[in-house]
């Protein structure tokens, strides 16, 4: 298995040559596992050509699995400082660790820079799509809430900090500019989502906390009664809002005619956990969410709807800004 951007891909899948890497670099728990009876199985999690794979990797003795570890390889030198990233976190949150303020996420294990791979624990639970499916989703909200005010709340010192314009320069490609040239009839509204993301910001929307950066459903895992986050990708100093508002957004599009109900429990979940300044400039995040999606829809023109979806989410990105003037 070939990528010319991920040269690694093709020893990341050798089953034989990645278990002499793992028993050669990582922790001692993988020392206790019997080498000699030991084997490797892979499975591919998520592949995305020339950017990135997630590859869960097993180790099987006569009697069946033993344990599992997640590797994700990544384009150039990117996991390097991807894994630091997490550490970071991971220290921060041993603090609080065994208590109510404890923030859950994969142990980062190792970064393997022969191939690319930052290798992690792999969290235990369902998938936050299917365990509202199997159970309370009151719960679940509470749950993800509570991580999430956790996470914010960590003394955690990343290497990135970002602002508004950095935001959109990083997730909203291949940028507004375009967009607008393309579709000219709703450059107006184009602009005045831009103008009330870079312009209208008050000062506290400078207050920075350790976040996530992309959380949305696919990253969070539920067990019992308690959250864990993935894919720490985009973590970076900047607003708690951010992540607050990608969550809401996310919950409003799949969950349109309980969202109010729903919103209420998830805020108030979190602001038991973290001060109400957290919130401020929510509305303001929540546009730039929209923007977010009104750019995925422009990169998805072969569906039918694509332009409808790119202005309607570009219409709920105003509707917020207006929103958070009124506040």
């Amino acid at each position: 298995m070939q990528d010319r951007k991920l040269p690694g891909l093709e020893r990341a899948v050798h089953n034989d040559e990645m278990l002499e890497v793992f028993f050669q670099r990582l922790g001692p728990e993988f020392r206790k596992v019997n080498r000699a009876r030991v084997k490797l199985r892979h499975r591919i999690l998520k592949y995305n050509p020339g950017k990135r794979c997630v590859i869960e990797y097993q180790f099987h003795d006569g009697n069946g699995p033993v344990l599992a570890v997640i590797g994700k390889l990544y384009r150039k030198n990117r996991g390097e400082q991807i894994y630091r990233n997490m550490s970071v976190l991971w220290q921060a949150a041993q603090y609080n660790r065994g208590t109510a303020r404890a923030f859950r996420m994969p142990e980062p294990l190792a970064y393997l820079p022969e191939v690319g791979m930052v290798v992690q624990a792999k969290i235990s639970g369902r998938g936050f799509v299917e365990a509202v499916a199997r159970g309370d989703i009151s719960t679940a909200l509470v749950a993800v809430a509570t991580n999430l005010a956790n996470l914010h709340r960590l003394d955690a010192c990343l290497e990135v900090s970002r602002d508004m314009a950095q935001h959109i320069e990083k997730y909203c490609h291949p940028g507004p500019e375009v967009l607008k040239a393309t579709l000219p009839e709703m450059a107006s509204l184009v602009d005045e989502v831009l103008d009330g993301l870079i312009h209208d910001l008050p000062p506290e929307a400078c207050e920075q906390v350790a976040v996530h950066g992309d959380l949305n459903f696919s990253q969070i895992f539920i067990e019992n009664e308690s959250a864990s986050f993935i894919d720490f990708d985009g973590s970076c100093l900047s607003h708690a809002a951010l992540d607050i508002a990608n969550f809401l957004v996310a919950l409003k599009t799949y969950f349109a005619e309980d969202y109010a109900k729903l919103e209420e429990i998830f805020l108030d979940a979190y602001c038991q956990s973290k001060p109400l300044q957290s919130l401020s400039c929510l509305n303001t995040y929540k546009a730039l969410a929209f923007l977010r999606r009104a750019m995925i829809s422009f990169r998805h023109q072969n569906e039918r709807d694509w332009r409808q979806r790119v202005k309607m989410h570009l219409n709920s990105a105003c509707a917020s800004l207006l929103s958070e003037s009124i506040h």
